[in-house]
């Protein structure tokens, strides 16, 4: 579905509108929707005009993958049975598959468009989660971050990889085969270093699986150990970063 169509079921026929502005949102509670139901970070403050023209304007300037967390904070936040009569469970259904697509669209297509510039904003937003005390949330997109950008290295440098490589095997790569990182002082020591931190990025995997809102799980991963898992990688990412540029 076009964006413009599908704007257009969420503002007018889920929302409802009033006067120019959206639902029962006042700016205050417009600008705490975002992590509170989506689990994002947005400035509505930083956009002219009524609530409705910034959520349209937020919306539209949204990646695939968060155009489908809007859509499922707004499901959530304006229940069936309340606003207007427009609002059913058949749009809602229809909205929840349009979420659908969009997350898995983004999904697919994500770690290959990630450069060292597009993994630094996706690191930022994490620590954006992080100060909003949504660190479990930012475990996936750091985890996406990573994988995107050992994929980047190893392109750059010419590193066979398959698509199929996860985080541990491409940092083995990079590490055994990556001209600029070469360790000259304790290099037993340092790449000790290294090793371990690359086994914790492998362990990301069924972390991230089992335990971030990625994938509906009765035991959500507690705070501290996504800022654990989040800073670990961060750490892994600045050295390599720092040997290779």
């Amino acid at each position: 579905m076009k964006t413009k169509n599908l704007i257009i079921k969420i503002v007018n026929r889920y929302i409802g509108v009033e006067s120019g502005y959206l639902g029962d949102f006042t700016y205050r509670t417009h600008s705490e929707f975002y992590p509170e139901y989506c689990d994002l970070v947005k400035d509505p403050y930083s956009i002219e005009g009524t609530t409705r023209e910034r959520f349209i304007t937020i919306f539209q300037n949204s990646t695939p993958k968060e155009q489908a967390k809007i859509i499922r904070g707004i499901i959530e936040r304006f229940p069936i049975g309340e606003g207007p009569k427009t609002r059913t469970n058949e749009l809602q259904t229809s909205l929840l598959k349009e979420a659908e697509i969009l997350d898995n669209g983004d999904y697919l297509s994500e770690p290959d468009l990630l450069s060292a510039d597009h993994v630094l904003e996706i690191l930022e937003d994490a620590k954006s989660l992080i100060e909003h005390r949504k660190a479990a949330s930012a475990v996936d997109r750091v985890h996406t971050a990573f994988h995107g950008y050992l994929r980047e290295v190893c392109k750059n440098e010419g590193i066979n990889f398959l698509e199929k490589d996860g985080l541990v095997v491409l940092v083995k790569k990079i590490f055994s085969e990556h001209t600029k990182l070469k360790i000259a002082v304790k290099s037993t020591e340092v790449q000790n270093i290294v090793r371990n931190l690359a086994s914790i990025s492998d362990s990301l995997n069924p972390v991230r699986n089992q335990g971030s809102r990625a994938h509906p799980n009765e035991h959500v991963l507690e705070e501290p150990e996504a800022v654990l898992i989040i800073n670990t990688v961060r750490t892994l990412l600045s050295y390599i970063e720092s040997k290779i540029r």
